[in-house]
């Protein structure tokens, strides 16, 4: 936790991490001679009637609570800007982290958590910041301070505090002990507050469709009523120190009104020093009730800290080599690859690089090859492996066992920044983000020329309804892109990647919200634009592979059959059956 702060406290922040505590105990030296002014007003002013040294006395009081005041204020003012700035470099570090892990570690983490962690918990680590520099400053000096002022009052008196102050210390240690687990629980019953409301609000359209309104409500209910039990559990462990501290520091009142009472009867003590002592004591409880409020907060925080280290300690599983090739050609090949997702995932979890050996493999042994500027298409049943073939070509898994190769040279010999401008991917998932429609097109190509933009959209189908609109290419776009339909977001997914013109293009089942003349023409201008681009669709529609050169058919993650169209419905039974249950009996006569 400390690490932490130490490590993105930087610059301006700096000077007010050290002016903030600098400030506080201005205040808090201001705040100790209050009651010692009182005390002499009582003692020495009211005793022997002299006004003039009231008032004297009463305008030092006056004039040294505006500098606490100020104090006080220049230390908040400090101590969140600090904070502030912290916070600010920590997430924006660990947003640049997230980026430099592969799916694998992303899947791991889950969304929803890492959501949390860089809000929840870097505002817990800047909370703490806040409190560590004012409270946690504040509290110490005043408490030892109060002590020190108590001793100089009446040393007899002192040793009240001496008895009680080891009491509220057993307390202290005993709930803050009970009260970590509880706010680790409380971290976690949020991550589950998060994804229930994520996945709910992310499928609103298809709870609404099913009427699951009042089901999801349930669920959302439940992980929300947990979290709420749970954080209630932990702030009742720790609202128990507000009426114990209370109950001893008044005892220790009442006692020193007693023993000071008879003191001051037996004229061993004036009644302006008993005051001074009972405000003392509020001041040394009012520094402990600090103290303790602080330090839950310093223990929540580092619940966080451990959270957001677990984060940066997570090691992403695609890496960069040292000595990266560049590949001549774009031809692919898999040489004997298996691949996991559980596997992955068990694997980045433990910090290696191997899948477990009983995890099942969505990949079985995929041997193939695919020459540059070919025109291939991957065709089989949901689930069989197809988009996680396309996945390893862009490198966004590694192989559990087995070799993936671009131009002849292992895909993790190649640095990220070649193979992504190589490979392009347009995913069976269209999103967009929200800005214009210039932004969205622009990812790959950040320079292009409005004719550039033109040429792509055209291509991929998108140009007609792109005109239709009054602000054209800067046109918003609404997050996540749900102010267009389903095909018109494919469509414009793939003209983003046509403008990135990469070698080797992967269409996976980006077309499946296209109507079927739509997708005809889009296959023909991609077809007329490519060149000796390599192209891989991968389909459910056979209609949108049959002019391929090749063929890929899948089943259960191994490729059954492959071939031309006609050779497939010749010897291949899953294709002949695919393509007869979606073109009817007379394409086997064809």
């Amino acid at each position: 936790m400390i690490q932490l702060i130490r490590e993105n406290l930087k610059g301006k922040a700096i000077w007010g991490a050290v002016l903030a505590p600098l400030c506080m105990i201005v205040e808090v030296f201001m705040d100790l001679q209050q009651p010692t002014l009182m005390s002499n007003i009582i003692d020495i002013g009211v005793s022997s009637g002299d006004l003039n040294y009231v008032l004297n006395t009463g305008l030092r009081m006056l004039i040294y609570a505006v500098i606490g005041i100020g104090g006080g204020a220049g230390s908040a003012i400090a101590a969140n800007f600090a904070g502030f700035r912290m916070a600010e470099r920590l997430r924006s570090k660990l947003f640049a982290h997230v980026f430099t892990l592969s799916a694998a570690e992303v899947d791991k983490l889950e969304t929803s958590s890492l959501i949390t962690r860089l809000t929840n918990d870097v505002t817990q680590m800047q909370e703490m910041l806040v409190q560590l520099l004012r409270f946690m400053t504040r509290g110490p000096f005043m408490f030892i301070g109060g002590i020190i002022m108590a001793f100089l009052l009446s040393p007899k008196l002192a040793l009240i505090l001496v008895a009680a102050l080891p009491v509220i210390l057993v307390f202290v240690l005993l709930i803050i002990n009970k009260a970590i687990p509880l706010y680790t629980t409380v971290q976690q019953r949020m991550d589950g507050v998060n994804t229930s409301m994520r996945e709910t609000l992310l499928g609103i359209r298809v709870v609404k469709s099913f009427t699951l309104e009042e089901r999801q409500s349930e669920r959302f209910e439940a992980v929300n009523t947990a979290y709420a039990e749970t954080n209630i559990k932990a702030q009742k462990t720790t609202f128990l120190m507000t009426p114990i501290n209370t109950l001893v520091m008044n005892l220790c009142v009442v006692a020193v009104l007693w023993f000071g009472g008879n003191m001051q009867i037996n004229g061993s003590l004036r009644m302006g020093l008993i005051i001074a002592f009972v405000n003392y004591m509020v001041q040394i409880t009012g520094s402990i009730m600090m103290l303790v409020n602080a330090s839950m907060g310093i223990a929540r925080a580092r619940v966080s800290a451990e959270r957001i280290i677990s984060v940066f300690k997570t090691s992403p599983s695609v890496t960069e080599t040292a000595t990266p090739k560049a590949p001549a050609t774009a031809d692919i090949e898999f040489d004997d690859v298996t691949f996991s997702y559980y596997g992955r995932r068990d694997a980045a979890l433990k910090g290696t690089t191997s899948a477990n050996s009983d995890s099942e493999a969505v990949l079985k042994n995929i041997t193939l090859k695919i020459g540059q500027g070919k025109k291939v298409g991957i065709i089989g049943a949901t689930g069989c492996g197809k988009s996680t073939l396309a996945a390893l070509m862009a490198r966004l898994y590694d192989p559990d066992r087995g070799t993936v190769r671009i131009g002849g040279v292992d895909v993790r010999e190649i640095s990220s920044e070649a193979l992504r401008k190589k490979v392009g991917i347009v995913f069976q998932e269209s999103l967009l983000f929200s800005g214009s429609i210039a932004e969205n097109l622009r990812f790959g190509a950040e320079y292009a020329e409005e004719s550039e933009l033109s040429a792509a959209s055209e291509a991929a189908q998108a140009g007609e309804f792109l005109r239709s609109l009054s602000d054209g290419y800067n046109a918003e776009v609404a997050q996540r892109g749900r102010n267009f339909s389903g095909g018109q977001k494919q469509r414009l997914s793939i003209a983003r990647s046509l403008l990135h013109n990469p070698e080797v293009l992967i269409l996976d089942d980006s077309t499946s919200a296209v109507d079927a003349i739509t997708d005809a023409k889009l296959r023909e201008a991609i077809s007329k634009r490519r060149g000796g681009q390599t192209l891989v669709i991968i389909a459910q529609r056979i209609g949108s592979i049959i002019d391929c050169d090749e063929i890929i058919v899948m089943d259960s993650g191994k490729i059954t059959d492959t071939g031309s169209h006609k050779e497939l419905l010749e010897k291949s039974e899953l294709y002949r059956a695919i393509a007869v249950s979606q073109l009817g009996e007379e394409v086997l006569t064809r």
